[in-house]
């Protein structure tokens, strides 16, 4: 299957002290429908969230590479849930998953990983039947512009420390592009990736990973991680391949 496939990374700063984080804060909560490509990657034993995931296919999640790191040994103990904006009970449709597929540059395994190619792809076990509650969502069509609005999404922390949000929540952004992004970020920044605005207050941290960012219908970006969360800067870089 040829698909352009797009990955968020999301940075902020937080006290001048990097941390390898997604969140939510000063978002909405959303309502399933609002979002059907979205689901709760958790662990069957626990039912802990580890991440979200966009559905791509009624077969195929996309999520960020890192978010399957510590499970990829034991993926029979994971399962996806679709059609279900709440992550601390055992509603929606759960399923299986037969494989995973990691982007080939993919280096989540290095504790100095720059996390440009933290993308991977789920194989489910069985097929999602969509409806109104668990869909597909499409590719982005176009590269992001500056000034495109966006929406970012998912079950991340919205307050400092906290456990994780047991329900959807949604946020407005807007994309700067690579160069805009690059003078305003204090990392170095892959040529095709851009980032994500909004103000200080509203942004992505811990939890949110595997999350997505929506613009036009279409997904254009993969939660990755942040540095800190919501402090001013723009904090999500996203990147198309």
């Amino acid at each position: 299957m040829d698909f352009r496939i797009v990955i968020c990374l999301c940075f902020s700063l937080f006290t001048d002290v990097f941390s390898k984080e997604s969140r939510i804060y000063g978002g909405n909560p959303a309502a399933i429908h609002e979002f059907p490509h979205l689901v709760s990657i958790r662990t069957d034993y626990s039912n802990q969230h580890l991440c979200g995931g966009s559905i791509i296919s009624q077969r195929n999640i996309l999520t960020a590479a890192h978010c399957l790191r510590d499970v990829l040994r034991y993926l029979e103990g994971v399962k996806v849930y679709t059609g279900t904006a709440t992550v601390n009970d055992i509603y929606g449709n759960a399923v299986r998953i037969q494989d995973v597929h990691l982007h080939p540059h993919c280096d989540i395994m290095n504790p100095d990983s720059t996390f440009y190619h933290d993308i991977a792809m789920i194989k489910l076990s069985t097929k999602i039947e969509f409806n109104n509650l668990q869909n597909k969502i499409a590719l982005p069509t176009r590269a992001p512009k500056t000034g495109d609005f966006a929406t970012i999404a998912g079950w991340g922390k919205t307050e400092y420390d906290l456990i994780n949000s047991p329900i959807l929540m949604q946020s407005p952004v807007v994309i700067l592009n690579n160069t805009d992004c690059a003078s305003r970020v204090p990392l170095p920044m892959g040529d095709t990736q851009f980032c994500t605005y909004y103000s200080a207050g509203i942004g992505i941290c811990s939890g949110d990973d595997g999350g997505s960012v929506v613009s036009n219908g279409e997904l254009y970006g993969v939660i990755s991680f942040s540095h800190g969360c919501a402090q001013g800067i723009p904090d999500s870089q996203i990147e198309n391949f």
